[in-house]
């Protein structure tokens, strides 16, 4: 109640508000992110004693906030997988049984198509960018990519490339897609471009079998996908 008397009071009095999430995890969006008068939302994180400097530095643009997510934020509590299960929920308050299995996170949302309000890997810029897949190759156990980062907005900043591979269809159950890799660039600045490296072993395609058991690489095609978050990538 005290959060919705500030919001209101502030969003009534001032014709740019700035909402700061100083916070450690994921929490419900639904009254804010299309809340009337809030102009922008800036994800904190927790930082601690330099938070005042960094935050006072992204919003001037003495710096171009670059960071990306690593939570799936989901639009309601009950897109979430066993949601009514948690804790009280289910009525047993003895025993938790986690049903998930490799459904979490991105791996389900992206697996099931159920729409987050933030997907994974999401973060927003002062400027813009668009990627390049320059080649893909295999030498030995490890695969790399390169990718050319253009700026193509006004203002410098960094971008992350994310990595991600579609299994084949098998025996063993496999998600939509999982991440493989991620690289940052360095400031890239307004018209200019970067090239990036994502490199990663082969044996991350691999899964445990239960029926050997042993961790084990499927037989077929490995899709690789590149992009700038889980529901932003190009088959490559």
């Amino acid at each position: 109640d005290e959060e919705e008397y500030n919001l209101n009071f502030i969003t009534d009095n001032f014709d740019k508000v700035i909402v700061l999430l100083n916070i450690g995890g994921v929490i419900d969006m639904n009254r804010l992110k299309h809340r009337p008068g809030v102009s922008s939302i800036l994800f904190v994180g927790q930082v601690g004693n330099q938070t005042g400097y960094i935050v006072a530095d992204a919003l001037t643009g003495v710096t171009n906030p670059s960071g990306k997510l690593v939570d799936t934020w989901a639009r309601s509590y009950e897109d979430y997988p066993c949601a009514n299960e948690f804790s009280s929920l289910d009525g047993d308050t003895d025993d938790e049984f986690y049903k998930e299995g490799i459904y979490v996170g991105y791996r389900y949302f992206d697996s099931f198509g159920i729409t987050p309000a933030y997907c994974f890997g999401f973060g927003r810029s002062y400027t813009t960018f668009t990627t390049e897949v320059l080649s893909v190759t295999q030498e030995g156990n490890d695969i790399s990519i390169w990718v050319k980062v253009y700026n193509t907005g006004d203002f410098p900043g960094k971008e992350v490339v994310q990595v991600y591979f579609s299994a084949p269809e098998g025996p063993v159950d496999r998600p939509y897609q999982e991440l493989a890799g991620f690289a940052k660039t360095d400031l890239i600045y307004p018209g200019e471009s970067m090239n990036v490296e994502i490199t990663f072993p082969i044996d991350n395609f691999a899964c445990f079998d239960d029926r050997y058991p042993a961790r084990v690489i499927p037989d077929g095609d490995y899709i690789i996908r590149v992009g700038t978050s889980s529901r932003e990538t190009n088959i490559e």
